[in-house]
């Protein structure tokens, strides 16, 4: 697992994203954003279905101290404060994200979950889910600060 920090890295690999489109893409009917190979900052997917643009937000590791903001670390996903802003105001509350939960040691919750900007807000509304923040960032290189701590429950498994 590459540093989670190293903001540089998570912006000009894609191989996540690369491995998520082709175990998923078909099934989920979504293709790499060709807007990524010009702007690395935009959404990482399209959806064929949707006819619109999707981020993924890849969780290779568990969060082992989730439990202390209150959702079980199999379950826990973590989405950037500021992604979701940003998603909301420039795609609109109906904007996919998509969140892969691929641990080894996690067969149960391992999977695709979808959630829209809004029900993620929802999410965090009604289930009071709260922000954890990173004592290793400073926000300095890009990499931000904070990042909500969710549970794939309140979302749905695609695959």
């Amino acid at each position: 697992m590459h540093n989670p920090n190293d903001k540089q890295h998570w912006v000009d690999n894609r191989g996540d994203e690369m491995e998520f489109v082709f175990r998923y893409g078909r099934q989920l009917r979504l293709i790499m954003n060709p807007a990524k190979e010009e702007d690395r900052f935009a959404p990482d997917l399209f959806s064929i279905k949707l006819g619109s643009l999707a981020d993924l937000k890849s969780q290779r590791e568990p969060y082992r101290t989730s439990e202390r903001y209150g959702v079980p670390t199999e379950r826990c996903v973590t989405l950037n404060v500021y992604d979701l802003t940003r998603y909301s105001v420039l795609y609109g509350g109906s904007f996919p994200i998509y969140f892969w939960m691929d641990h080894p040691d996690n067969r149960l919750y391992n999977g695709v979950y979808e959630a829209t900007c809004r029900e993620i807000m929802d999410s965090i509304t009604f289930k009071r889910r709260k922000i954890h923040g990173y004592m290793t960032r400073d926000g300095e290189d890009g990499n931000k600060t904070h990042s909500w701590v969710l549970d794939v429950i309140d979302f749905r498994k695609v695959s």
